[in-house]
């Protein structure tokens, strides 16, 4: 009884495991084909504080790629943020 129930679980986690692959890609494709109907720009470097290939950073103005988030900068883009507010 405990070998049928071994092999049912191992199906089990290997199928969640399969669909949640599946799951993040679709999502990935998904996320991409959003912010690029909604006018953003894909930057070309690196995220400051991201290893290559794991992040990607979308920006609304090309001009924006090359300011650093994680400094003084981030006031600048607060400043100049014309998006509207609600």
């Amino acid at each position: 009884m405990p070998d049928i129930a071994m092999k049912y679980l191992g199906r089990v986690i290997v199928i969640t495991f399969v669909f949640a692959l599946i799951g993040a890609y679709i999502f990935s494709v998904w996320y991409k084909s959003e912010l690029e109907d909604k006018s953003y720009k894909k930057c070309v470097e690196v995220p400051s504080g991201w290893m290559p290939g794991t992040a990607t950073r979308y920006v609304m103005s090309e001009n924006l790629c090359n300011i650093n988030t994680h400094t003084k900068d981030m006031k600048f883009l607060k400043s100049h943020d014309h998006r509207a507010h609600y």
